[in-house]
C-alpha cells in the first residue's frame, strides 16, 4: 500500500458539512484580514520596512506550522480557510516594531502548534490562539514584549538600518505609573492617528473605530460582546481613574491604550468562541472588560488584555447556561412551530401514500401472466 493511500485511510475524509464549515470560516478570516490592512499600512508609516518583515515572518510561521502539525496529529491541514494567515498577521500587529524577527515567529508557533491544533482546527478552539501566543511570549519575555519604540523622524529609518531605537512609553505604561496625561504631554490628535509608542499595528484609534463599525455591521452577534466589553472598560475608567487630569480623560486614555480597541475587534469576534446567546454574550463581553481593567489596575504587567481574554475564553461554557432573550424565545417558538408543522405534513404524505398503495392492485408483470395463460391452456387441452 502506498504512502497515499495509507494517508487516505488516516485522515478524515472532507464531507460536504466539513467544506461548508471551512468556506464559512475563510469568509471570516478574509474579512479579519481586510480589516488589518489599515493598521498593518500605519505600521509600515511609522516603522517602516521593518513592520512587514515581522508580519511576513509571522505569517510564515504560522503557515509552516499548522501543515506541519496537521501531518503529525494526523488531521486534513485547513490552511485553505486562511485562519493561520489570520493568526499569524494578528500577533505581529501586536509586537513592538523593534522588536527581533523570532519574537512574533515564536508566538504564532506556540499559537498554532499548542493552542490550535491539539483541538483540530479554527472551528473546534477552546481558546484564542492569537492571544494565547502573545500572552506566552509576554510571560516569557514581558522586557522585549513591551520595549516600544518612541515614534521619532529618524525612527523608519533607524529600524531599516537596524540602529537602536529610543525606547518610548507607551500610554499603558503612563496609565500604570498614574501619571497625568494631559493634552501638554501626548495629543488627542496624535492618540487618534497612533503617533504614540505602544503595540504597531493597535496604537491608531482611527483605524480600530473604523473596524468596530465594520464588523457591526458585518457581524451584528459581535455588537453585544465587543459593546459591553468597551462599555465596561470606560465605566470602570470612570470610576477608578489612574490619571489626576480628569476622569473623561483617564477614559480615554485608557480605551485607546494597549490592546484594549484591538481586542474588541480581532479577538472577541472570533466566531468559533462567541457564545450562543444574546444574554451569554453580553456576559461574555461584559467579564472580558472587567477581568481586563481589575489586571491592568493590580496587574504586574502595563497591559494584560490578552490574560483576560483567555480567562473570559474558559468561561464560554457557563454563560451558555444564561436564559434566551425574548427575541430569542419568539424565534425559537417559530423554529418549533415549523419544525411541528413539517413533521405533521410528512406524517399526513405518508398515511395518504400508504392509503393510495392499499387501494391499487399489485399488477402482475407480462412474464407471469403469459406463463399462467399458458398452464391454464394446457390444463383445458388436457381435460
Amino acid at each position: 500500500m502506498s504512502r497515499e493511500e495509507i494517508l487516505a485511510d488516516v485522515l478524515p475524509k472532507y464531507t460536504p458539512e466539513m467544506k461548508a464549515e471551512i468556506k464559512t470560516t475563510r469568509k471570516y478570516a478574509l474579512e479579519m484580514i481586510v480589516l488589518m490592512a489599515f493598521p498593518a499600512v500605519m505600521a509600515w508609516y511609522y516603522y517602516g520596512g521593518q513592520a512587514f518583515r515581522l508580519m511576513a515572518f509571522s505569517v510564515i510561521s504560522a503557515v509552516a506550522v499548522e501543515w506541519l502539525g496537521s501531518k503529525l496529529f494526523r488531521i486534513n491541514a485547513s490552511l485553505s480557510d486562511f485562519s493561520a494567515v489570520a493568526t499569524g498577521l494578528t500577533i505581529a500587529l501586536c509586537m513592538p516594531a523593534s522588536s527581533p524577527v523570532w519574537l512574533p515567529c515564536l508566538a504564532s508557533i506556540f499559537a498554532i502548534f499548542v493552542v490550535k491544533l491539539p483541538f483540530g482546527n479554527a472551528r473546534s478552539l477552546m481558546f484564542s490562539p492569537s492571544a494565547a501566543g502573545i500572552a506566552f511570549v509576554t510571560i516569557c519575555m514581558p522586557d522585549k514584549v513591551f520595549a516600544y519604540p518612541a515614534i521619532l523622524s529618524s525612527a523608519k529609518t533607524a529600524l531599516s538600518a537596524g540602529a537602536e531605537l529610543i525606547q518610548g512609553d507607551s500610554l499603558a505604561y503612563m496609565l500604570s505609573q498614574k501619571s497625568s496625561i494631559g493634552v501638554n504631554i501626548i495629543s488627542y490628535l496624535d492618540v487618534l492617528i497612533g503617533n504614540v509608542p505602544g503595540p504597531m499595528g493597535a496604537t491608531c484609534a482611527v483605524a480600530m473605530i473604523g473596524a468596530l463599525i465594520y464588523l457591526f455591521i458585518r457581524r451584528p452577534k459581535a455588537i453585544a460582546v465587543s459593546g459591553s466589553f468597551l462599555l465596561i472598560c470606560f465605566i470602570y475608567s470612570i470610576l477608578f481613574p489612574r490619571v489626576l487630569t480628569g476622569r473623561l480623560i483617564s477614559a480615554f486614555m485608557e480605551i485607546c491604550s494597549g490592546l484594549i480597541l484591538f481586542s474588541s475587534v480581532f479577538f472577541l469576534s472570533d466566531e468559533a468562541l462567541l457564545p450562543k446567546k444574546f444574554y451569554a454574550r453580553l456576559a461574555y463581553g461584559a467579564s472580558a472588560g472587567l477581568i481586563c481593567m481589575l489586571i491592568r489596575s493590580l496587574g504586574s504587567f502595563q497591559d494584560g488584555t490578552v490574560f483576560a481574554i483567555l480567562i473570559t475564553n474558559g468561561l464560554v461554557n457557563a454563560y451558555d447556561k444564561l436564559p434566551y432573550s425574548g427575541r430569542e424565545k419568539k424565534k425559537r417558538a417559530e423554529l418549533r412551530r415549523k419544525k411541528s408543522e413539517l413533521q405533521e405534513q410528512l406524517i399526513e404524505k405518508e398515511r395518504i401514500e400508504k392509503l393510495v398503495g392499499d387501494e391499487i392492485p399489485d399488477i402482475e408483470k407480462p412474464e407471469q401472466t403469459a406463463a399462467q395463460d399458458s398452464k391454464e391452456g394446457g390444463d383445458d387441452y388436457v381435460r
